[in-house]
């Protein structure tokens, strides 16, 4: 794994509470203009199809490290 994808999944960890915080505060439709906002920010650091890639590692870390109930 290079130091971009371990970068790039650390985001995705930190994304994803930030996500699931804002369903719980404005629902799924207003959480999810937010954050893609926030990945429009941050994708300047990581360059082309960031969003695409940080939107995988989001669904791969929710599916596989987080306990969901």
């Amino acid at each position: 794994m290079s130091d971009r994808d371990i970068l790039e999944k650390a985001e995705a960890r930190e994304l994803l509470p930030f996500y699931y915080n804002n369903v719980e505060k404005v629902g799924k439709i207003e959480a999810a203009e937010r954050l893609t906002k926030r990945i429009r920010i941050i994708q300047r650091h990581y360059g082309f199809d960031f969003d695409k890639r940080v939107r995988g590692y989001m669904r791969q870390v929710d599916q596989e490290e987080l306990l969901n109930d």
